[in-house]
């Protein structure tokens, strides 16, 4: 937590990953994941926003991943999840991924 930081609102969403369908161990194909919204999102309906991806990975879920991340490094490829975010959130999809 950031001294003198506006809060976020979190939305919980699932997103459904077709790469994970028929998978050999019979994981979930829709997943979990968390949507942090800057302060001005509600309020300021026509700006667009930025989007950083943050993947937990295989071992633990988005819940128990969310406290502990940090931006780390800047990915050139396009999240599985940008599809669902870009249809459901104001983003910036037509930003270079390359």
């Amino acid at each position: 937590m950031v001294p003198g930081a506006k809060t976020v609102a979190v939305e919980r969403v699932k997103i459904h990953g077709p790469a994970l369908e028929g998978n050999l161990e019979g994981d979930a194909v829709d997943r979990d994941a968390l949507v942090l919204l800057p302060p001005s999102y509600g309020k300021e309906k026509s700006r667009r926003y930025p989007v950083v991806y943050a993947l937990h990975g295989y071992s633990i879920g988005a819940e128990q991943w969310a406290p502990r991340s940090t931006c780390r490094r800047r990915s050139k490829e396009r999240s599985p999840s940008a599809p669902y975010v870009d249809a459901h959130y104001r983003t910036m999809p037509a930003a270079s991924t390359s």
